[in-house]
């Protein structure tokens, strides 16, 4: 089942792990929290924040940050 669920979606996560390695190389903190949230909302995660001001803001609040 698991191997099916991931082989319907293997392209999303592909996308999401693309994107991810190129914020890395090129130092894109927008592009990685872009490629983390495809594979967050794919796995059915309730997504905490989709850009860096979102994240800067939860950094700043009291809310909790769940990894």
């Amino acid at each position: 089942r698991v191997s099916a669920y991931l082989t319907e979606r293997l392209e999303i996560f592909d996308e999401g792990f693309r994107a991810m390695d190129r914020a890395i190389m090129d130092n894109d903190p927008e592009g990685f929290i872009s490629g983390n949230v495809q594979i967050q909302q794919i796995l059915g995660y309730d997504v905490q924040f989709t850009n860096f001001d979102e994240f800067d803001s939860l950094m700043e609040s009291d809310m909790n940050f769940k990894l």
